[in-house]
């Protein structure tokens, strides 16, 4: 017992120093999430609220407000004066049209003639319009934008009383924060960990060339992986380190429920996808096989999860699970005990995986 664990440990040292020389697997595990963090943290994207609205006025009368506020000018001013909003001028729809085609900005507003005199008129109700072109392409700045319009909808009616028999509703988002990771946090290190972890204990046994003369017996091929598993594993520690790390230190991204409890879903996310790897390539009989099998599964993954369809199989995806974990206990502070349910389906996620695995490499008489 004893000579298998130390067999086991050196086996585990062997890897990781193996593993430290594989600048691929480096880049990837290491260098390729750093990047990414970075490139969306400073960034105004990652999910932004900010926007840039195009305006189009031309409403050219005056009503009952005039020598008042020019309605218009008063509504774009009232939109103006939304956080992270940014407005831009245009003498004509075309124009508009133009820049929002060139992605200059998120989207328009056409306010069209008689605009004032309709919300001036003595007949009641006032029925006034303005015209809102989006890129349906860019859907996310889209939302933001409608959310924008919205909100200066409601104060410019307020502001200027034009009330009749109404509820207006002033959103106030919970939770929040103005780090400009944190809309794309639980994805990102979410995707990152488990994709980087996954693709390179993929091609671990594999693309293992003297294994084929280690494995003699049974007995050695449950420490060969156990080894694996446990180098994989070290390696996803110090990856967590320095993702939170520059996250946390450098972008301001809340962890509200302490570090060592995000650290436990964090790396158990990472050996899920380590696990998951160590199962493919177990299943693979060369190095492109393995990649096949990769894509195949973290596509489908990938699908499911953001995408819906289903929700059966959705429900037991770690990519899904550890990204709802992590909203929940980053940002609304849920301990482990009350994120449970994910951090359960998580681990038995990579124990079915790992013990596949195991199961299919003990049988399997080659690796090639």
């Amino acid at each position: 017992m004893l000579d298998r664990v130390k067999r086991t440990l050196s086996l585990a040292q062997k890897e990781i120093e193996s593993l430290l020389k594989d600048k691929q697997a480096l880049l990837i595990i290491f260098l390729l999430p750093t990047i990414v963090i970075f490139a969306i943290g400073s960034s105004s994207g990652g999910g932004s609220t900010h926007a840039i609205i195009g305006i189009v006025d031309l409403d050219t009368t005056s009503g009952t407000y005039t020598p008042g506020p020019d309605l218009s000018e008063n509504f774009t001013l009232t939109l103006n004066s939304i956080e992270n909003t940014e407005i831009i001028y245009f003498n004509s729809t075309a124009e508009a049209n133009l820049s929002l085609y060139l992605g200059e900005i998120d989207g328009f507003i056409v306010i069209p003639d008689l605009f004032e005199q309709n919300l001036s008129s003595d007949e009641l109700p006032r029925i006034a319009y303005i015209e809102l072109y989006l890129d349906d392409t860019n859907y996310a700045a889209s939302g933001v934008v409608i959310s924008k319009v919205e909100e200066a909808v409601i104060r410019f009616k307020y502001n200027l009383s034009i009330l009749r028999d109404e509820i207006f509703y002033i959103p106030e988002f919970l939770y929040s924060s103005s780090s400009s990771l944190y809309r794309a946090a639980p994805a990102v290190f979410c995707i990152t960990i488990l994709g980087s972890t996954m693709m390179t204990a993929s091609q671990s046994i594999v693309g293992d060339v003297p294994l084929r003369r280690m494995l003699l017996t049974p007995a050695r091929k449950t420490e060969v992986l156990l080894a694996k598993l446990m180098a994989y594993l070290l390696i996803v520690f110090f990856q967590i380190q320095i993702l939170v790390g520059i996250s946390w230190g450098i972008y301001g991204l809340p962890i509200n429920c302490g570090y060592g409890q995000i650290m436990v879903l964090l790396f158990l996310t990472g050996m899920s996808g380590v696990t998951l790897g160590l199962l493919i390539s177990v299943l693979s009989s060369s190095r492109l096989q393995a990649n096949q099998y990769f894509l195949f599964t973290f596509i489908l993954m990938f699908v499911l999860t953001w995408f819906g369809g289903l929700e059966f199989l959705k429900e037991v995806i770690p990519l899904y699970r550890a990204q709802n974990a992590f909203g929940d206990m980053a940002y609304k502070g849920f301990t482990i005990s009350q994120a449970s349910m994910d951090i359960l389906v998580i681990t038995l996620f990579g124990i079915v995986s790992y013990l596949i695995a195991h199961i299919i490499f003990h049988f399997k008489k080659t690796l090639i």
